[in-house]
């Protein structure tokens, strides 16, 4: 995590005064939200294909709101978007959460809005004889967004400390490979790359579990129960200076969940409209109905990974709830 931190300190030199001069302490006309790859971001695929931000804005009294919208492929660089003022508001896994809430904590004081879903991570791997995480050998590449920062990383290392011994929760970061969830998913059903390995969740695990020679090793459901696997989250300053935008943004993405939840037909249409995948409308449809992918926007599990990560030194700060973590906006929520 040190590149993350270097990284971080250096942008922090942002003050609030800097963030009046860019406005973002004034109302903003234009919102520049964030999201990433699969199921973890489907409900703001939802909400942006339905327009719900701009249509419940304009009924709060902003009318015209411009919505920019973006794709990280990773919680880091969208972390550094969001404190250099690039991005106003992200959607990224726990760990990148935990991280920049860590990091900025007493200065743009980043935290939680809600929570997207929680859906499963599942290593998944293309050589039939291994079965387990001992199995694993140094030939084997384990493709991840991001080695050591991302929510697949803590996942590993948890899942690596159940299965070595708490001393063991990092035998096997030599393994990983910072790739994007559609190219490792590519590269793995390829079978002629370095990488053999793959934690990702839906649909991409669908895909390649229809893939032959491919098969499931562990996933986040089996170690650590259900947890969120992306929420959205801001800075301080613009959820202070956007009480609007702020509430129109948690209504829409709690209305595209409701639709997520309703209809999942028309959803998985919605998923293949706006990323042009190639994956079948029953396969998503068999992905959505899978009773531990559950769209809720309750913070899950957060106290699990807050605890890994500040006993292995990677948090300063330890939470004492899950409520310091997210703004009021959500605490009448029952998180965890």
């Amino acid at each position: 995590m040190q590149g993350l931190t270097k990284t971080l300190t250096r942008l922090f030199g942002l003050t609030v005064g800097s963030l009046i001069l860019t406005g973002q302490l004034a109302q903003a006309e234009t919102l520049r939200i964030a999201q990433q790859y699969g199921f973890a971001s489907l409900p703001l695929m939802v909400t942006q294909q339905q327009e719900l931000i701009t249509k419940k804005a304009a009924e709060m009294g902003i009318p015209d709101l411009d919505v920019e919208w973006s794709t990280f492929s990773g919680g880091t660089t969208m972390n550094e978007a969001l404190v250099s003022g690039n991005l106003d508001i992200a959607a990224a896994g726990v760990t990148p959460l935990l991280t920049i809430w860590d990091k900025t904590k007493g200065s743009l004081n980043v935290k939680g809005l809600v929570s997207l879903g929680s859906i499963p991570l599942v290593m998944t791997i293309n050589k039939p004889q291994i079965k387990t995480l001992k199995d694993l050998s140094a030939s084997d590449k384990i493709a991840l967004p991001a080695v050591k920062v991302s929510v697949q990383a803590a996942f590993l290392q948890m899942a690596s400390a159940a299965t070595f011994g708490q001393d063991g929760f990092s035998q096997l970061d030599t393994l990983t490979v910072s790739m994007p969830h559609p190219d490792a998913a590519t590269a793995l059903m390829s079978g002629g790359t370095e990488i053999t390995a793959h934690i990702t969740s839906s649909p991409f695990v669908e895909q390649e579990l229809a893939h032959p020679g491919i098969h499931k090793v562990v996933s986040s459901h089996d170690v650590l129960g259900s947890t969120t696997n992306v929420a959205l989250y801001t800075s301080e300053a613009f959820y202070n200076g956007n009480p609007k935008l702020v509430e129109v943004v948690a209504s829409a993405v709690s209305e595209a969940m409701e639709f997520i939840n309703r209809d999942k037909p028309a959803t998985a249409r919605i998923y293949k409209e706006m990323t042009g995948t190639s994956l079948s409308e029953d396969l998503l449809l068999a992905a959505l109905n899978d009773e531990t992918n559950v769209f809720t926007t309750v913070p899950q599990g957060f106290m699990k990974y807050a605890g890994f990560l500040h006993e292995r030194g990677a948090l300063k700060n330890k939470p004492e709830s899950w409520k310091d973590i997210f703004f009021s906006v959500a605490h009448s929520l029952s998180g965890s």
